[in-house]
């Protein structure tokens, strides 16, 4: 059986995995957000010859203050994704491909 990574254990321990989930990737879709911007980065990410220590510590701030902005978005989404699918009985794959 095949594992599904969503919103909600993509990230585990400083272990991160692709998200897989259809719920999560319908969530994305939903708020226009590519999965992969929900990945962390490392601060070598962020890093270029012209960068001080302390201009890259912003920048990797920032990112991770959006991405984390993002993730709670989608997390949102996709409890109203499961809510709707509740109220009206469906299966995921039933709604999701009727999209």
């Amino acid at each position: 059986m095949e594992v599904t990574y969503s919103i909600e254990n993509f990230e585990n321990k400083g272990i991160v995995q692709e998200i897989s989930s259809p719920r999560t990737l319908e969530a994305c879709l939903r708020l226009g957000l590519d999965p992969s911007d929900l990945m962390p980065k490392n601060k070598r990410y962020f890093y270029t010859k012209d960068l001080t220590k302390e201009m890259i510590d912003i920048k990797y701030e920032h990112y991770e203050m959006k991405r984390q902005e993002k993730i709670a978005a989608v997390k949102s989404e996709r409890q109203s994704i499961i809510r709707y699918m509740e109220k009206n009985g469906m299966q995921s794959t039933s709604f999701l491909s009727s999209n």
